[in-house]
């Protein structure tokens, strides 16, 4: 059993900007004020309103990239078959285990988003290779002791022809 975590990419992409736009904005008005007052001999410390904003932006700053990190595994999960568009047409999902927290580490390693980082992002055009790859996918989340025998590289054929036998060692 998994859970799945539906998200609309436009909206949140939009608040992730938000956030790191206001973050930066914060900062760009921090280092003004503590200009002006050093500028002026200092007439007043700044140095916790200066300590203050810097951790708060900072805690914006991780907020936004937890954000991104998820959104990055929705994207991955959808570009391999793991998971579809919703029916409204714009919202994706990413995948948790059971037994596992929402978390954007557990987001990002349960939906292979680095794996689908290093094949920069192609997209898998035929319906055999979107099956073969979701297969490996939901063999590697339902068989986390699974390892891999050998490296699949997608090939320039009109299929790909692949058997979880051949891609993990051992498995239940």
């Amino acid at each position: 059993m998994m859970a799945y975590v539906s998200l609309d990419p436009d909206a949140l992409q939009t608040l992730i900007d938000g956030l790191k736009g206001y973050a930066t904005t914060a900062i760009t008005n921090r280092d003004d004020a503590v200009n002006v007052n050093t500028y002026e001999d200092s007439p007043t410390s700044l140095t916790d309103f200066s300590d203050i904003v810097g951790l708060h932006c900072a805690s914006l700053e991780d907020e936004a990239a937890d954000l991104q990190n998820r959104l990055d595994a929705a994207r991955a999960a959808n570009e391999i078959g793991l998971t579809t568009t919703g029916a409204d047409g714009r919202t994706i999902a990413y995948v948790i285990p059971e037994g596992m927290e929402d978390t954007a580490e557990n987001a990002t390693a349960s939906n292979n988003v680095d794996t689908v980082n290093q094949a920069g992002r192609m997209p898998l055009r035929s319906p055999t290779m979107r099956r073969a790859v979701a297969t490996l996918t939901i063999g590697m989340l339902f068989w986390p002791e699974c390892r891999p025998v050998r490296t699949i590289r997608p090939t320039p054929m009109p299929y790909w022809p692949i058997s979880t036998r051949d891609v993990f060692s051992t498995c239940p």
